[in-house]
């Protein structure tokens, strides 16, 4: 029960000791694999047409030039919106400078 010697099919033989079922065996991981490259090949193709054809990501791709500096802009939203949060905590004791909703003005 300790043997991870694997069997072929229908033989009962171990792979090891029969040369062609080892070469067969082999084969069939090899095709397994490109299968597997074939269809992410395939999901990856599809996956850029539907982007290319997204206009609303083609706009914002023309706004940044790139995703990395998309992401560096995102990261200095992210550390002016930190600090903009410690400032209004600083100061939302302060009565005056408390946030309010303004009247609306009549004509």
């Amino acid at each position: 029960t300790g043997s991870r010697r694997a069997s072929s099919p229908g033989s009962g033989q171990a792979l090891e000791d029969d040369p062609e079922a080892l070469k067969m065996h082999v084969l069939r991981l090899i095709q397994d694999r490109f299968r597997g490259y074939e269809q992410m090949v395939f999901g990856l193709k599809k996956r850029v047409i539907k982007a290319e054809n997204d206009e609303e990501l083609m706009t914002t791709m023309r706004k940044f030039g790139s995703v990395t500096a998309m992401l560096e802009n995102a990261q200095a939203l992210s550390v002016e919106n930190a600090m903009l949060r410690l400032r209004e905590q600083r100061y939302d004791s302060d009565p005056l400078l408390r946030r309010r909703a303004c009247p609306s003005v009549s004509p």
